[in-house]
């Protein structure tokens, strides 16, 4: 099999510059590729599509032909751009069409985030990790996890939950004087949930959100709840200017340390420096793309003295996987830790704590 996992923007670029372009896979995936390449935020100029199943008709207005127009070709002359999301499942297609320039746009995308043959089994953490668990499914989502990142799949289908992914009634019990931080607000999805999970009975909202756009899409929500305090910058440990990456329509927007035409600058901040660490926090969710660590980091007095019930994503870098129940277990040693994952692939598994 091919190792995507050496795909690099540079590379691609390089050899794209003086060859043409053949995206194969005209899906669903593929026509968001044409979607960002007609809108200009890709400055490539795609030659077809190249699908086995849907030769003969067209994708945003880009002709789809048969893999065998590729067998007269010269290989130097052209570069394939796979858009499936399993790349590997055509390798030995590629191989016998004598493709020689070949890249995976999701590993492109999300390859410094894939966990690819990571075995984790032995390692002391991990079997620390695992022992704090509290119930079983727990232990078993959590041994379901390292045996796909000891094999480097990305489907993980077979262990996703169904149901709401942070207001879990198999861990937490509800109050009507919640004081909820939602680190990562999005769309305000999440607050939307929380207030069905309260039926509208809480003290306040403390929503973070650093993406411009969707501080656009919830100020024109905000009608719907009461009591939000509605911050435009991101968590962190201490007062910080961070680049962040903007949503492009296929990755979600994220901390970033690399400047792109995609990248702005925002305030990052300690959510005890800018107010102050007697907030009584009942409840935090924090899917912050990678910042988590540092932002309990930045509220971890107010999480030692109320024990708010928490809802922690910890997929976003691998070691997330085992530092983040270990900073929670060390700053509260009485939180009762729980794991689950949402979603078909690798990212999307969460860590729940309460005492």
């Amino acid at each position: 099999m091919r190792d995507f996992g050496k795909c690099t923007w540079k590379r691609f670029n390089d050899d794209v510059s003086t060859r043409e372009l053949y995206v194969f896979g005209a899906g669903a995936r593929g026509g968001r590729i044409a979607e960002l390449v007609n809108d200009g935020v890709y400055e490539w100029k795609i030659k077809a599509f190249i699908d086995n199943y849907a030769h003969g008709s067209k994708l945003w207005g880009y002709d789809i032909l048969s893999p065998e127009v590729l067998k007269g070709k010269d290989p130097e002359s052209y570069v394939i751009l796979v858009s499936l999301l399993y790349p590997g499942v055509i390798s030995s297609q590629l191989d016998d069409l004598g493709v020689v320039y070949c890249y995976s746009y999701f590993y492109l995308t999300e390859g410094g985030r894939s966990f690819i043959q990571q075995d984790l089994v032995q390692s002391e953490e991990v079997k620390t990790i695992r022992k704090m668990l509290q119930d079983e499914k727990s232990k078993w989502t959590f041994d379901r996890i390292l045996e796909k990142r000891k094999n480097g799949t990305i489907d993980y289908s077979d262990i996703s939950e169904s149901g709401d992914e942070y207001f879990r009634s198999e861990f937490f019990t509800r109050t009507d004087n919640e004081v909820f931080l939602d680190g990562g607000a999005f769309d305000g999805d999440t607050i939307d949930g929380f207030h069905e999970w309260t039926k509208g009975k809480y003290r306040e909202i403390y929503s973070f959100e650093a993406d411009p756009n969707m501080i656009s899409v919830i100020k024109h929500k905000l009608y719907r709840w009461h009591d939000v305090h509605l911050i435009d910058k991101g968590l962190w440990d201490k007062k910080a200017t961070l680049s962040f990456a903007i949503d492009n329509k296929i990755m979600s927007s994220h901390i970033s340390s690399i400047n792109s035409e995609n990248t702005i600058n925002i305030d990052c901040v300690s959510f005890e420096e800018e107010f102050g660490p007697e907030v009584p926090l009942s409840f935090i969710k924090l899917d912050i793309e990678g910042a988590e660590i540092q932002a309990i980091n930045g509220m971890k007095n107010i999480i030692q003295k109320f024990r708010p019930k928490l809802a922690i994503s910890i997929y976003h870098k691998p070691e997330d996987l085992w530092e983040i129940p270990m900073l929670i277990h060390k700053l509260v040693p009485e939180y009762r830790l729980n794991m689950r994952h949402f979603g078909h692939n690798y990212f999307g598994t969460n860590l729940y704590a309460t005492v």
